[in-house]
């Protein structure tokens, strides 16, 4: 839109969770104004719901355990603002932390003594003001010792 010596452009952007920390550049250029480039530019601080992907510690999506073993879960969130809380899941039921069989260190679940009882699905979920994240299944499966 041009109102005599005014000129105005407008940029409609919808940002995602991967444009957080991004550099937005605005560049205008006159042909009465030659050589002459007025910039400005923003940092984007996009906020968004955690961002959670869990996996066992050797790798994967699914461990197998012999009774009486030791399983490790971690946790990686990314999430603007940052997460306040991460949580860990047994079968949609929040995994009491610090037990003897249950350890929580940061964003990892270590299981110790693994019995029958403890097989299934395991979530974990970051925590921010935008809401709650919730990562990927993983399945652990307990092999009988006898």
């Amino acid at each position: 839109m041009v109102e005599g010596k005014l000129s105005v452009s407008t940029v409609r952007l919808t940002p995602e969770p991967g444009d957080h920390g991004a550099l937005l550049v605005c560049k205008a250029f006159s042909p009465n104004l030659a050589g002459t480039v007025l910039h400005d530019q923003r940092t984007l601080a996009v906020h968004f719901l955690p961002v959670a992907v869990s996996k066992v510690e050797d790798g994967g999506t699914q461990a197998n355990v012999r009774e009486g073993g030791v399983v490790t879960f971690s946790c990686t969130v990314t999430a603007n603002p940052k997460v306040y809380s991460v949580s860990w899941y047994h079968n949609g039921r929040r995994v009491q932390e610090h037990t003897r069989a249950a350890m929580v260190t940061n964003s990892s679940l270590t299981l110790r003594n693994v019995t029958a009882r403890m097989r299934g699905l395991y979530t974990c979920v970051g925590s921010n003001g935008e809401g709650d994240g919730q990562s990927n299944a993983l399945n652990l499966n307990v092999e009988c010792e006898y």
